[in-house]
């Protein structure tokens, strides 16, 4: 465990912290962060087979196990025993759809479970994950609905027990903005955009992330935190990106997806969707996908990492493959 011997209401403590979530693509970080700082961590994942597990040891985490989506046995008793902060990384995998695995089960039941838990277990500070405009965007999609339901529930609870609450709301990761983007830059010289493609956006790493995430803790600072990288780019200037990176700017041709034929395509998934999940599923994504791509999404900027270096890296460990 650590202490941490600050002034601005900082941790006077010994402090161990529960992550769950924790095999995720921003979960493994934040435990890298908190471990990089001398956090004792109780990392959970859904089972011993879940990607990064090894490495979660590998850091001096304690790894439980708790299959979040199920509700009759998700117990978190003994990862938040004696835990003083919880962060919650849950949310839906993009790989899976079945009952367990959609939004309400993932976003909202299981993170208002654990949260539930974690402030019956006693802890001084929740912290959940959640995104950029996911009040504005509840509205539109029920990818942001569901994870702002348990933000509204969780935050009415911890304040009426006087629970530090903190919600971190990343504009867009690096990988979750731009991998599909620079697999196609790479693959077919390709970049799909949205109308003209001129919305513009700061992506973060997730590793900004998490060090604003352990800040948090340290601090027990409240509130909603939104977070963007250093900088902005169009949605047309990633695909540019990628290609300037690999030196095939000259060659890369850029296809304009109409407005229109992306809003049918959504009633028509909304009109499946009565009738299966995955099409559901697929109505709220693409909903999600049309607000964020449709006006400018500056978030203030926070994040010291940058885009460029981490398509440079990504294409020089794919050259070192070759």
């Amino acid at each position: 465990t650590m202490s941490v011997d600050n002034d601005d209401n900082e941790l006077k403590d010994d402090c161990r912290v529960c992550v769950v979530g924790a095999t995720g693509h921003l979960g493994i970080a934040v435990v890298r962060a908190l471990r990089s700082r001398g956090f004792s961590v109780v990392a959970v994942a859904r089972n011993s087979h879940s990607q990064n597990v090894n490495e979660l040891i590998q850091k001096g985490a304690r790894v439980d196990f708790v299959d979040a989506s199920d509700s009759s046995s998700s117990n978190y008793d003994s990862a938040l025993s004696s835990a003083t902060a919880a962060i919650s990384c849950l949310a839906a995998s993009p790989t899976r759809c079945d009952a367990s695995n959609d939004f309400w089960a993932i976003d909202r039941d299981a993170n208002i479970r654990f949260g539930h838990q974690a402030i019956v277990a006693g802890v001084r500070h929740l912290i959940l994950v959640a995104t950029f405009e996911g009040k504005d965007s509840r509205k539109v999609s029920a990818f942001s609905a569901a994870k702002e339901q348990a933000v509204d529930t969780l935050r009415q609870e911890c304040n009426a027990l006087q629970v530090t609450f903190t919600v971190i709301r990343p504009n867009a990761y690096f990988k979750d903005l731009t991998d599909r983007t620079f697999d196609r830059v790479r693959s077919k010289l390709q970049h799909n955009i949205i109308g003209a493609g001129n919305c513009r956006i700061n992506p973060i790493s997730r590793e900004d992330v998490a060090d604003v995430i352990v800040d948090c803790v340290v601090k027990r600072q409240g509130g909603d935190l939104f977070l963007g990288g250093p900088n902005t780019y169009s949605f047309r200037e990633i695909g540019i990106l990628a290609a300037q990176i690999m030196g095939k700017e000259r060659e890369l041709q850029i296809f304009q997806v109409s407005l229109w034929k992306l809003r049918l395509k959504s009633v028509m998934y909304w009109g499946l969707g009565l009738f299966s999940r995955f099409f559901r599923r697929q109505a709220a994504l693409l909903n999600w996908m049309i607000y964020a791509s449709t006006h400018d999404a500056i978030a203030p900027r926070v994040g010291t990492r940058h885009l460029r270096d981490y398509y440079t890296q990504k294409w020089s460990a794919i050259q070192s493959q070759v």
